[in-house]
């Protein structure tokens, strides 16, 4: 993955696994503004991480969150988002040789 190119495409929205308590399901569900999925479903929400720099680099790396540090770069999470967020150009620009496969 070469993340110079991807300006970020991981940290322009937020992905929530639903669990835990029915309250705090359905507090997640309607933050989200959507039917309350069933325990287990991911909730995506468009949130740009404020600490992302203008030019999509992270600008407390250093510092960052365990679930960015967790985060692999060129896995299939990655790719994923990526390919969503992405034109098709933008995509094949980013890939780099050791990627997995295309999904």
């Amino acid at each position: 993955m070469k993340c110079d190119k991807c300006h970020g495409a991981c940290c322009e929205s937020l992905h929530l696994r639903l669990e835990g308590t029915a309250a705090r399901m359905e507090w997640l569900a309607a933050f989200a503004a959507r039917q309350l999925p069933g325990p287990g479903a991911m909730v995506e929400l468009e949130v740009r991480c404020s600490q992302l720099t203008a030019k999509g680099r992270c600008g407390i790396y250093e510092e960052r969150p365990t679930i960015c540090r967790n985060y692999v770069a060129g896995g299939e999470a990655c790719l994923d988002v990526v390919k969503r967020r992405r034109t098709a150009y933008e995509y094949q620009q980013i890939r780099d040789d050791e990627d997995p496969p295309e999904l």
